[in-house]
């Protein structure tokens, strides 16, 4: 009995030996790795001028070529405060998703989605947006923001008392 019990565990070991054994690669690149990472940050860009840019939140990472925030709030110096719960920076195009408020001095706009161009300033959403505008409810679909004109297009609007 003994003899049988091991030779069934000499031919397991056998058979196990030969057994192609998979090694788990950790397919993680250096891309995927953040270079640095911070919690409750606070971002200045700072130009001739002064500040021009503020960025706070509570989680930023940068990565080689993108940088990620949660939770955060820019402030620009057109006096516009932008609010989002995710922010993706690729070089100078700024992407803002879920839970966004625009808010200046007599307006305050949520919506979904939206694409900031820090370069020539121009805000652009193509989802539907709603907010206030001197205590008047406003709405619309492909939001434009032209912060250096101070101009404000979209399509679809409804203003209602």
């Amino acid at each position: 009995m003994v003899e049988r019990v091991f030779y069934i565990f000499a031919i397991l070991l056998l058979l196990i030996s030969f057994m192609e054994v998979k090694n788990k690669t950790n397919d993680t690149t250096k891309e995927d790795l953040p270079l640095v990472e911070a919690y409750d940050f606070d971002i200045k860009q700072i130009n001739n001028d002064g500040i021009s840019q503020q960025i706070s939140g509570s989680i930023f990472q940068k990565y080689e070529k993108k940088e990620l925030m949660s939770d955060a709030n820019i402030q620009t110096d057109e006096d516009m405060t932008i609010e989002a719960k995710k922010i993706k920076k690729i070089k100078n195009m700024i992407y803002l998703d879920r839970d966004i408020k625009i808010k200046t001095n007599n307006l305050v706009l949520y919506t979904d989605q939206l694409v900031l161009n820090n370069k020539t300033k121009i805000l652009t959403n193509s989802n539907k947006y709603h907010g206030l505008y001197n205590d008047i409810k406003i709405s619309g679909n492909n939001l434009f923001v032209d912060m250096n004109k101070k101009e404000i297009k979209s399509t679809n609007v409804v203003f209602e008392q």
